[in-house]
């Protein structure tokens, strides 16, 4: 599919100009329409305008300065210094300097508290991002795109609430985002292979087609299921599959403006030898986790694990809702669709479901308040997605002559560095839909899928390398 003329990464390398057109005006459209001011019933366009800039300021502004940084370590962490101080200095005076009628349009603490750890992280670790910063200017901004429209979508189908709007606003930037961070490493390991840039894009859109249809396919299970949850009543099914249909139109839509803007990249041969030499630097960081995670080394640790969320699922105060456990259930089927393998199913169902449980049990047994289920659904949901992309590497990096580990290195090495940054960008995200009131569950939703990716972090190579051993070669 990723070589075919006719696939979709095919189509939007070809045609990139009318392909980024046809979907910025549509995406334009929808949010014009579905926030027009000035139309009774509607929510007002100060919400999610407001929400949009400070998205921009937190997710697309640090990533185009840590374009600039420099190469040397100490220039590195002078520049990222000077960064911080402008940032703090612009949150600081921009409220007391805005006219009083754009006061809400300011920066608040919270975005420039995203934006300096977005920046910060770039900068002061650019050797292990490589190319990358050049080329993820396109996903924040494709995703940002796709979720104003989304919502747009959403509100000219009558949604007169903000929670639900908000949720879907939030779901759309973060899978969006990812989506095209994916798009982005995708692109830089098939150049720095050979190909073209023409041709890396395409392929790079192909490769991500399937879990572009993953994310929308778990985003449709998870707001139909909190449709049948959620205390609001404006909330029904019917509410739920248009809250999913425009996730998916932001999603599908940040592939299409994200390959066809790579096509177009002008990127130069020193940027393929870059990115080769950040995966051999990789290589040679993880070569001791990889002399300390044989097969046996990963079943062991799978099994403790397992054992361990068994016993956590049983002794938690509240046990695992039903509703928690149809959706990860939902994603061992969609991950069994998109990507044509059940072990890539079964990966997603063990990271989620351990992950779960775990944060479950710590969370009762610290006597804290658990985070609400339309905050844990979403959360749940963007993790899958974040999963299916190392699940994907993993499936790709397999083969019949290579060993379980050796599978579990490709696979890190691939998609590692987009792991890190999709996470930090989601979790900014949701942070600003909270501190803009556009979606004040954001700050719940943040915690507890920053509590899955650190989890994901640690146990994905070991259940890698151990479903890899159980299942052999595909």
């Amino acid at each position: 599919m990723e070589n075919s003329r006719f696939s979709i990464g095919a189509i939007a390398a070809d045609r990139p100009l009318l392909t980024a057109t046809i979907a910025g005006l549509g995406l334009t459209a929808l949010s014009v329409m579905g926030f027009a001011p000035d139309v009774p019933g509607k929510p007002s366009s100060a919400n999610i305008a407001i929400f949009a800039l400070h998205c921009l300021l937190a997710l697309a502004a640090p990533i185009a300065a840590a374009v600039a940084a420099p190469a040397v370590l100490r220039g590195r962490i002078g520049y990222a210094a000077v960064l911080a101080a402008v940032i703090v200095a612009v949150v600081w005076y921009a409220p007391s300097a805005a006219p009083d009628n754009f006061v809400g349009y300011a920066p608040s603490l919270t975005t420039g508290i995203a934006a300096a750890g977005i920046a910060a992280g770039l900068i002061v670790l650019r050797p292990f991002f490589g190319v990358i910063p050049g080329l993820a200017l396109v996903a924040p901004a494709a995703g940002l795109l796709g979720a104003v429209g989304a919502g747009g979508m959403l509100a000219l189908r009558g949604a007169d609430g903000l929670p639900l709007l908000g949720a879907v606003t939030a779901t759309s930037a973060a899978l969006a985002t990812l989506i095209g961070i994916g798009v982005v490493t995708e692109f830089a390991r098939r150049y720095a292979s050979g190909a073209s840039s023409h041709d890396a894009a395409s392929e790079a859109g192909g490769a991500m087609f399937a879990p572009t249809i993953n994310a929308c396919l778990l985003s449709a299970g998870a707001f139909i299921l909190a449709a049948l949850v959620a205390p609001q009543q404006t909330w029904s099914l019917a509410t739920g599959a248009q809250a999913a249909a425009g996730v998916a139109v932001a999603c599908l839509s940040a592939l299409l403006v994200a390959v066809a803007t790579l096509s177009l990249a002008n990127v130069s041969d020193a940027m393929a030898v870059i990115e080769n030499h950040r995966r051999r630097r990789f290589r040679t960081i993880w070569r001791p986790v990889r002399a300390a995670l044989p097969a046996s080394s990963a079943l062991a640790f799978a099994a403790i694990t397992l054992i361990t969320a068994m016993v956590a699922l049983f002794e938690a105060f509240e046990p695992m809702r039903v509703v928690k456990l149809s959706l990860l259930g939902g994603s061992v089927i969609a991950a069994g669709l998109t990507f044509v393998s059940i072990r890539t199913g079964i990966f997603i169902f063990v990271m989620l479901f351990t992950g779960s449980v775990l944060i479950d049990w710590g969370v009762a047994l610290a006597g804290t308040s658990a985070p609400s289920l339309i905050a844990e659904i979403v959360a749940v949901t963007c993790a899958a997605a974040l999963y299916a992309h190392l699940a994907l590497a993993a499936r790709d990096a397999r083969g019949p002559r290579r060993k379980p580990h050796e599978a579990a290195e490709i696979a890190m090495v691939d998609g590692a560095y987009g792991y890190i940054l999709s996470t930090a960008i989601t979790i900014a995200a949701f942070l600003v839909a909270a501190s803009t009131g556009l979606w004040p569950a954001g700050g719940e939703a943040a915690a507890y899928f920053f509590l899955l990716a650190l989890f994901g972090a640690v146990a994905s190579a070991p259940f890698m390398t151990a479903i890899s051993a159980v299942f052999g070669a595909e």
